[in-house]
């Protein structure tokens, strides 16, 4: 059996969780990782470890109650939950219809609850577990409209939302299953590279501290120090990872 163990991480084909998917098989894990739409790849060609990958919507209680029998079924060590899953159909921001708002906040708040929810009560019987939910500095602050000027985007009102509401989630659970042996924390990252125009890269980048965005494998550090036993202390928390963002 791997001592390290399996970590189960969602939306594992997204921009984020893709790369903390990646770094998690390079670090000798065994992993699961789920998708709803596009499937992941994996390129290595050498594993030592146990890679599962599958399709999964989290926001339907059955689909989590059949991956936890699937864990007990492979006699699978399970030590932690990395929740990267989301879904963002508000792409007009606030001109958005109210049925795609109404879909964000059912999918995304349903998805949230079952995951932290079954997986505390499975980590409570083994007196041992760490979930961490990826939210963003949106969790903590509101957005500066300034940065969607002349911008194709604008931050949606339901991702907001939804990360407020992680939040408030990951201090709930965190409380609740503390005296088990089961930490619950989040990881709030700062704007990351990506497709941006030029001209937003410059503009976010100059409210930070570094004067850069972040890249997506700078993640995965705190990732893995929360999933080890240096973090048995830590729970509750919402740890900003921004280049100084919030500060400024």
């Amino acid at each position: 059996m791997n001592k390290k163990g399996t970590i189960l991480i969602t939306g594992a084909s997204g921009k984020i969780g893709y790369e903390i998917f990646k770094e998690l098989i390079n670090n000798n894990y065994d992993v699961i990782g789920t998708y709803t739409k596009k499937k992941i790849l994996i390129k290595s060609k050498k594993l030592n470890q146990k890679i599962y990958v599958k399709k999964f919507d989290q926001s339907n209680i059955s689909h989590i109650k059949n991956m936890v029998n699937f864990i007990k079924k492979e006699n699978l060590n399970l030590k932690g939950v990395v929740n990267c899953a989301v879904i963002r159909p508000m792409k007009k921001g606030s001109k958005d219809s109210l049925k795609n708002w109404q879909k964000s906040i059912r999918v995304n708040s349903d998805s949230i609850y079952l995951l932290n929810n079954i997986f505390c009560n499975f980590f409570k019987k083994k007196k041992y577990g760490r979930i961490i939910n990826i939210g963003s500095i949106y969790s903590s602050i509101g957005p500066d409209f300034n940065l969607y000027k002349n911008e194709n985007f604008e931050l949606e009102p339901d991702y907001i939302y939804n990360k407020f509401g992680m939040l408030g989630i990951t201090k709930y659970f965190a409380s609740k299953f503390g005296k088990d042996n089961v930490t619950v924390n989040m990881i709030s990252p700062g704007g990351v590279l990506s497709t941006q125009s030029k001209s937003f890269k410059i503009k976010y980048s100059k409210k930070t501290f570094l004067n850069r965005m972040a890249h997506k494998n700078e993640i995965f550090g705190l990732v893995e120090y929360i999933l080890s036993e240096k973090s048995s202390y830590l729970t509750g928390q919402n740890i900003i990872l921004d280049g100084g963002y919030t500060s400024n």
